[in-house]
This record gives C-alpha cells, structure tokens and sequence, in this order.
C-alpha cells in the first residue's frame, strides 16, 4: 500500500477531528489532488507540489462555511494579477451599465443583486 501524502494526514486529521466520516476527508484530499494536477498541466511555467503550499481561507463558501484549503505558493503573483485585471474590467463594465454574470439558478434567485460583485467574475489562467 503506498504511504499517505503528508496533506492527505493533515486533511484526514483535520476532518476527524470534527467527527466527520472517512468519506468526507476522502472527498476533501480528492478534491485537493485534482487541483494541484490542474495547477500543474496548465501551462503555469512551474512545477507545484502539495508541501510546497501555504494555507488559506476560502470565505462564505458552500453553506456560508469559512474552509481552509491549500494553494501553491508559486501561484500567487500569477492569481494576483488575473484578480487584479479582472477588477479593471469589472470597474468598466459597471461603469458601462453591463448586467454582471451568471449566478447559479438558485443563488441568482435568492441574491440577485451578487451578479454584480467582484468576486463572482471568472478569472481565466490561460495567459
């Protein structure tokens, strides 16, 4: 049997610890390995391995939950600038009168006014 990524015990830990079941932290070290092989095949110019991330806050996630989730530290001044020229285009577009983004059905319902937040503006890593 190969032995556990030392992210995949810290995960595993963490969940326990809440007394949530195995499945979750499964589910969670699943999620945390396809975003690191997608950091890694798209064409970010480094190589990115799970020890070499730092930890940080995903706040007002699924359910209003604060979580606490991996990400490179090589990818930060790349994410960086996508943010920041996403907040020009957005500055724009309000200024334009354009209507925002597509919400999910649900959430576009409940919160109609969040399509033109900031923060639910796509930020390609293409470039």
């Amino acid at each position: 049997m190969k032995p556990k990524h030392p992210v995949q015990i810290e995960i595993e830990t963490k969940i326990r610890s809440q007394h949530k079941e195995q499945s979750t932290a499964d589910a969670y070290w699943g999620w945390v390995k396809r975003y690191f092989d997608f950091c890694t095949k798209n064409k970010l110019g480094k190589d990115v391995k799970a020890e070499d991330a730092v930890t940080i806050q995903v706040c007002r996630s699924k359910h209003g939950k604060t979580r606490t989730v991996k990400f490179p530290e090589v990818l930060h001044d790349h994410v960086q600038r996508q943010i920041d020229s996403m907040r020009v285009l957005h500055a724009a577009d309000k200024a334009d009168g354009l209507n925002g983004v597509s919400l999910p059905d649900a959430y576009g319902r409940k919160c109609p006014s969040a399509r033109m937040g900031l923060e639910w503006l796509y930020i390609s890593f293409n470039s």
